[in-house]
C-alpha cells in the first residue's frame, strides 16, 4: 500500500461466537440461558471465532491500526424483546470478554436492539464506561430512521460521543419486523442482495429530511455494507426536489448534501460496487473525501478483495478513506502513530 501516512482502520469486521448460542447461554440471565442452551445444537468451530486466528491473518496481514468488530446477530427479527436484548448484551458481554482483551486494535461496536428504544438507550448510556466500545450498532426495524421513535437512541448515541453503525444483518426483505424491499418479498439472495441499497438510500432521505441531524448536530450514521455509488443521484435528488419543495419542510435548513457530508458514512465493501477505471471520477462526486471509510466485511470478503481493497482507491482519497475519515468517526480509536513509509498492504 502507497500513499498513505498511517496505517489503515478497517470499520467492518465480524466477530464469530465460538460454541454459538450455547456460549452466549452463559452471559445472559440464568433462567433464559438454561432455556436457550438446552434448546441449541452444537455448532461446529472455525477459524474466524478464534480472535488470535483474526489478528494473524487480518489485522497483522493487512498491518492494521485498529478493527471496528460488528456482530452480525439479527436482532430485528426477533418477536420477543427481551431475548433480542439479552442476546445482543450477551454477545457484546462475549465480545468485549474474549475478543478485545486480545488486541488492543480490536473496537467494538456494541449491538443493542431496537425493539424498544428506551431500553436501547440505557444499554448504550452503560455500554459508555467500556473505553473499547466506539460505535453502537443497531439493526434496522421496520421503520424509518427519520422517526421520533428511534430519538432516545439517538439522544443517547450523541451523549455518549458514540456513532450509529447500521448493517445488514441477513433478515431484511425476508422477515417480518425487519425492513421490507420495495415492491414485496424477493424470491432469491441475489434479488435481495441487490435491493439493499434501497434500505440505506430510503433511511439517508429520512434522517435528513426529517430534521434528525438538525436536532441531534453531532449525530454520524455509518451505512457499512451497502456500497456507496448510489448517494451520487440521490444526492442530486434530493436536493433538486429540496430547492423546490422546501417550503414543507422548514427545518431543513440546508441543501441535504451538506447533511449528507457532515452526519453520514459510508464503506467500501462490497469492492465491485464501482470499477477500478471509473472510481476516480465517482469517488470525487460522491464526495469520497468526507464520506467514505475502509471496510473489509472480513471473513466474508475473499482474502483477494480485501488485500486489493485500497490498493485501488485513487492516491488522492487514499489517507481519508484508510484512516482519518474513521479515526474523526469513530470514539476513541486506539491507533498506531503514523509511520513514515505506510506497509504494502497484503504484502
Amino acid at each position: 500500500m502507497t500513499g498513505i501516512a498511517s496505517r489503515p482502520v478497517d470499520v467492518d469486521v465480524h466477530p464469530h461466537v465460538r460454541g454459538g448460542p450455547a456460549t452466549l447461554a452463559r452471559y445472559m440471565p440464568k433462567a433464559l440461558g438454561r432455556l436457550v442452551a438446552s434448546e441449541v445444537v452444537a455448532e461446529g468451530d472455525d477459524p474466524f471465532r478464534d480472535p488470535h486466528h483474526v489478528i494473524v491473518d487480518h489485522l497483522d496481514r493487512l498491518a492494521l491500526a485498529a478493527a471496528v468488530l460488528i456482530p452480525l446477530q439479527p436482532l430485528n427479527a426477533f418477536s420477543d424483546p427481551l431475548v433480542a436484548f439479552e442476546t445482543g448484551r450477551a454477545v457484546n458481554e462475549y465480545l468485549l470478554d474474549q475478543w478485545i482483551p486480545a488486541d488492543g486494535r480490536f473496537h467494538l461496536a456494541a449491538v443493542v436492539a431496537p425493539h424498544d428504544p428506551a431500553e436501547a438507550a440505557k444499554d448504550i448510556r452503560r455500554y459508555q464506561k467500556h473505553a473499547a466500545v466506539a460505535a453502537i450498532q443497531m439493526p434496522l426495524a421496520n421503520i424509518l430512521m427519520g422517526s421520533s421513535y428511534y430519538h432516545p437512541i439517538y439522544r443517547a448515541a450523541v451523549d455518549c460521543g458514540l456513532p450509529i453503525i447500521v448493517h445488514p444483518t441477513g433478515t431484511e426483505g425476508a422477515y417480518h419486523g425487519a425492513p421490507v424491499l420495495a415492491g414485496g418479498v424477493a424470491a432469491s439472495y441475489l434479488e435481495r442482495r441487490i435491493g439493499l441499497t434501497q434500505l440505506a438510500e430510503a433511511n439517508a432521505t429520512s434522517l435528513i429530511v426529517s430534521g434528525v441531524f438538525e436536532r441531534f448536530r453531532e449525530l454520524k450514521v455509518v451505512f457499512a455494507e451497502f456500497g456507496f455509488a448510489w448517494i451520487i443521484p440521490l444526492l442530486w435528488r434530493m436536493d433538486m426536489d429540496w430547492t423546490r419543495l422546501r417550503r414543507g419542510t422548514p427545518w431543513v435548513r440546508r441543501a441535504p448534501r451538506e447533511y449528507f457530508t457532515d452526519h453520514i458514512r459510508l464503506t467500501l465493501e462490497p469492492g465491485a460496487d464501482v470499477p477500478p477505471t471509473q472510481l476516480p471520477k465517482v469517488m470525487e462526486m460522491s464526495h469520497a473525501d468526507r464520506t467514505l471509510m475502509f471496510g473489509s466485511d472480513y471473513p466474508h470478503s475473499a482474502r483477494l478483495d480485501s488485500e486489493s481493497m485500497l490498493d485501488n482507491v485513487p492516491p488522492a482519497f487514499r489517507e481519508r478513506v484508510a484512516y482519518a475519515t474513521a479515526a474523526s468517526t469513530f470514539r476513541g480509536l486506539r491507533v498506531q502513530e503514523p509511520l513514515a513509509t505506510a506497509p504494502a498492504l497484503g504484502r
